[in-house]
């Protein structure tokens, strides 16, 4: 099992309380309407969400910024305005993470995940991978997961509810 809780929220297999929902309000209108302001606050309130060197919710921002480079555009008019609201809100190693993820950066196991996703767009490939992608860190694979997840229900009008 993952043991994320973000992520077992995000599959609805848990009590959804487990994810902030200001934040995620924030980032889903931020995102829905292009706005920056929204998108800054909601990272704002995730960042440092959670303990050890890589909060669960700076991982869920990771996945959210790897979505949007998989499904957007223009990312970085989504992933600047999440990093600048992350900045001084998390450990030192975790904003590095969130700034490499801003620029499109992936561990080796979430780019063949993307790479595959990318020439099949079915969710086969997204669940092959995920036991590489869960397995990552205590929690951190299935936070990005969870992120990812939840940012591609916005991003992709296939995906979309």
């Amino acid at each position: 099992m993952h043991g994320s809780d973000l992520l077992s929220s995000v599959l609805g297999a848990c009590d959804p309380s487990a994810l902030p929902s200001y934040a995620l309000s924030q980032l889903a209108a931020g995102i829905r309407r292009d706005d920056a302001s929204l998108l800054r606050k909601g990272a704002a309130e995730l960042a440092g969400l959670g303990i050890g060197l890589t909060p669960a919710g700076d991982d869920f921002l990771c996945g959210l910024m790897l979505a949007a480079w998989f499904f957007l555009p223009d990312p970085v008019r989504v992933c600047a305005p999440l990093l600048e609201g992350a900045r001084g809100a998390t450990t030192t190693l975790s904003f590095a993470f969130l700034d490499a993820a801003s620029k499109g950066h992936a561990s080796s196991v979430w780019c063949a995940c993307l790479r595959e996703l990318k020439n099949t767009r079915t969710n086969t490939v997204l669940q092959e991978h995920m036991t590489r992608i869960v397995a990552y860190g205590a929690t951190s694979g299935a936070d990005s997961l969870a992120g990812f997840i939840w940012g591609a229900a916005l991003m992709e009008p296939s995906c979309q509810r």
